[in-house]
């Protein structure tokens, strides 16, 4: 029995997209809530919520403009003094992957 290569890559990720929601090969918008749940916040870091994470910093965050026009550098050292992680990056990296072992279990 032949295995043609491209057929198994194709029903794989049809499988994990039906099981995840999300799309392969796509950039993914996945709502903060969801990546930064209670849970996740207070095993990682200071706060019960990313909002309160937020709230606490030097920034006025009402929106997502104003989320991304924190400094990075400035952003992963606020990250480094008051969570378990040393830059944003690998928080959210974290976050996102947290989020997609929920999705398979």
């Amino acid at each position: 029995m032949d295995i043609d290569a491209s057929e198994f890559k194709k029903n794989i990720e049809k499988a994990l997209e039906e099981q995840s929601g999300l799309r392969m090969n796509e950039q993914n918008e996945i709502p903060f809530e969801q990546l930064f749940t209670e849970e996740f916040m207070q095993l990682y870091t200071e706060f019960d919520s990313f909002e309160a994470l937020l709230e606490a910093s030097q920034w006025d965050v009402e929106d997502e403009d104003d989320f991304e026009a924190i400094p990075e550098d400035e952003f992963d050292t606020y990250v480094d003094e008051h969570t378990d992680f040393p830059s944003w990056e690998v928080m959210s990296q974290t976050a996102a992957q947290r989020f997609l072992e929920r999705q398979f279990n």
